[in-house]
């Protein structure tokens, strides 16, 4: 081992500016390597925390069919017993409580399909991040009657403005159809101008109140102490509760978590090229 030392000592001597160049290439190859695995990843991430954070969370709770059919009357009919269930849960930081239904909306401008959700302006905020996309105007705390917050996009085609107000036509509990007019308040862009588009924000109570005559609730979102245990909070839930199906966050939005395998391969398969043409280089 001495001997090849010594052999590798003089070889580095003997030329250099050769030794010199290499030295340097190997420093910028490890170098970029490092920088741009660390960028795709941190990319990758904050796309995932971006929708975790601001609307799916760690996990859902649901009728069975309500994410594949979506009709009003498909509600969680043991909301008090599984809410009660969350806040005794240690792993348990924050829930929210929604009420969804699909609609048109209706503003002197032209017709839209829209999603309608319906939040809690408490428990909301504390559990996801969307109030911070509000953009122009108030959030639904408002003492506004019957408040509404639109994507911004959405409203530039109708154009619309804070204080306008539009109607919302969708199906009761009973399969009936009502409208009910609701007054902006809010202006909101979140990082998908499709989403936008699509979703309209009220709040739990108003929508509620015209789906039936007492309240229910569609979905109830949580964030967890750790991500990790969103598998584990789910078994539970559908292990103790009948007639509700919780899912995680990959189960909910399949596309977040292909990203994030994908996002691995593409982070190995940079890596290994880089690696490849370092060792050619130093070859």
């Amino acid at each position: 081992m001495k001997i090849l030392l010594t052999i590798a000592w003089r070889n580095i001597w003997r030329h250099p500016g050769r030794s010199g160049a290499l030295l340097a290439a190997i420093i910028i190859g490890l170098w970029a390597g490092v920088v741009t695995v660390g960028l795709m990843n941190a990319m990758l991430q904050q796309r995932m925390d971006y929708m975790i954070d601001s609307e799916i969370t760690h996990a859902q709770i649901h009728h069975p069919d309500f994410r594949d059919e979506g009709s009003a009357w498909m509600y969680i009919e043991q909301h008090a017993e599984i809410t009660q269930w969350l806040k005794e849960n240690p792993k348990v930081t924050s829930f929210t409580s929604r009420t969804i239904t699909d609609g048109m909306l209706q503003s002197p401008v032209k017709t839209s399909g829209v999603s309608i959700r319906g939040i809690d302006v408490e428990t909301e905020p504390k559990t996801t991040t969307f109030h911070e996309n509000l953009v122009e105007g108030e959030y639904l705390d408002t003492d506004m009657n019957f408040p509404v917050l639109l994507g911004k996009s959405l409203a530039e085609e109708h154009n619309m403005e804070i204080g306008n107000r539009i109607v919302l036509t969708f199906e009761r509990t009973d399969n009936e159809l009502t409208s009910a007019a609701f007054n902006i308040a809010g202006f909101y862009k979140s990082a998908s101008s499709q989403y936008d588009n699509m979703v309209v924000f009220v709040r739990n109570e108003d929508l509620s109140d015209l789906l039936q005559d007492e309240p229910l609730y569609h979905e109830i979102a949580m964030m967890l102490t750790d991500v990790e245990y969103a598998t584990e909070i789910a078994e539970q839930i559908n292990a103790t509760f009948s007639d509700v199906e919780a899912k995680t966050w990959s189960q909910i939005s399949p596309e977040l978590g292909t990203l994030a395998a994908l996002g691995g391969l593409m982070l190995f398969i940079v890596t290994i090229v880089i690696m490849i043409a370092l060792a050619f280089g130093i070859l």
